[in-house]
C-alpha cells in the first residue's frame, strides 16, 4: 500500500478539481456557441401572454445583479381589467 503526504492529497484534489472545472467552461463554450439564450423582446413576451391569456407588467427596476434583466409579472387578463375599473 502507498501512503500519500497531505500536501500530495491537496496536491491531487486542486488539480482534480480544475480539470473538472476546465472541462465544465469547454462544456458550458460549446452548448452557449451551439444553443444561445433566447432573449425576447418586451413586445414578445406580451404577445405571448396575450396569447395565453394574461397581461405582462415590467417592474421598473430589475431583480438580479445582472445589468440589461428585466422583470416582468404575469396576471390573468381578467384580473387586470378588474383592477383597472376600481
Amino acid at each position: 500500500m502507498i501512503l500519500l503526504s497531505q500536501d500530495s492529497l491537496i496536491t491531487k484534489g486542486f488539480l482534480s478539481c480544475e480539470r473538472n472545472m476546465l472541462a465544465e467552461r469547454k462544456r458550458y463554450a460549446t452548448t452557449a456557441r451551439e444553443q444561445p439564450l433566447y432573449r425576447p423582446s418586451n413586445d414578445e413576451i406580451r404577445d405571448f401572454a396575450s396569447a395565453a391569456g394574461l397581461v405582462a407588467c415590467y417592474l421598473s427596476k430589475n431583480l438580479t445583479h445582472f445589468r440589461g434583466r428585466r422583470t416582468a409579472l404575469f396576471s390573468r387578463a381578467s384580473d387586470a381589467t378588474a383592477d383597472d375599473q376600481r
